[in-house]
C-alpha cells in the first residue's frame, strides 16, 4: 500500500515502517527453513529489500532510535542497508537467515514498545497544549445579522442590535 509523503523525521511513521517490514519478512519466510530460504532467490531478494527499508527507517530515526530503544544495535541495523546495497555480491543468504532468526523478534518487541511510548507522548502533549493565541493585530470579524440571530439578537450589553444602531 502506497501512502502520501510523510516527513522523514516522523518517528511514528519510521517505527511503523520497521514493523511493517518485519511483518513482510515473516510472511515471506513462513514455512521455510534455511535450505529452502537459500534456494529461493525471490524470497532472498524480497527479504533483503525489507532489510534495506528497516535500515533506512533506522537512519531516518537518527539519535531518536537510541533514545527510544537503547538495547537495539542501531549502528549494525543502519550498516546492513549499506552492505546489501554496496556489497550485494558478497551477501551470504545463510547469514541473513540466522540474523532473521536471532534479531527480528527482539527488534519487533523494542519497536512496538517505542511506538506505544511515542504515541502516548504525542497524545499527552496534545492534551497539555495551550490554546493558541491569535496573532498580534488580529481582531474578530464583525457580527453579521446571521450571527446575531444565533445569540438571540442581543449584544453583550443586553441591548438588541437595533437598539445600538444610532439614528434608529
Amino acid at each position: 500500500m502506497r501512502r502520501l509523503c510523510v516527513p522523514s523525521s516522523d518517528p511514528v511513521q519510521r517505527l511503523t515502517d520497521i514493523l511493517e517490514n518485519i511483518a513482510r519478512i515473516r510472511e515471506f519466510t513462513a514455512g521455510l527453513d534455511l535450505t529452502a530460504f537459500v534456494r529461493d532467490l525471490k524470497t532472498c531478494d524480497a527479504v533483503e529489500r525489507c532489510l534495506e527499508r528497516i535500515s533506512e527507517a533506522a537512519n531516518k530515526l537518527g539519535d531518536m532510535a537510541v533514545d527510544l530503544c537503547p538495547d537495539i544495535p542501531w549502528p549494525q541495523i543502519r550498516a546492513i542497508g549499506n552492505r546489501l546495497r554496496h556489497e550485494y555480491d558478497r551477501i551470504d543468504a545463510a547469514r541473513i537467515w540466522f540474523m532473521l532468526e536471532r534479531d527480528l523478534a527482539p527488534l519487533k518487541a523494542a519497536v512496538l514498545s517505542a511506538l506505544n511510548k511515542v504515541q502516548e507522548d504525542k497524545s499527552d502533549s496534545l492534551l497539555r497544549r495551550r490554546p493558541e493565541r491569535p496573532p498580534a493585530g488580529w481582531e474578530p470579524a464583525p457580527l453579521t445579522p446571521s450571527l446575531l440571530g444565533l445569540c438571540g439578537g442581543r449584544l453583550s450589553s443586553g441591548r438588541t442590535s437595533a437598539e445600538r444602531r444610532p439614528g434608529r
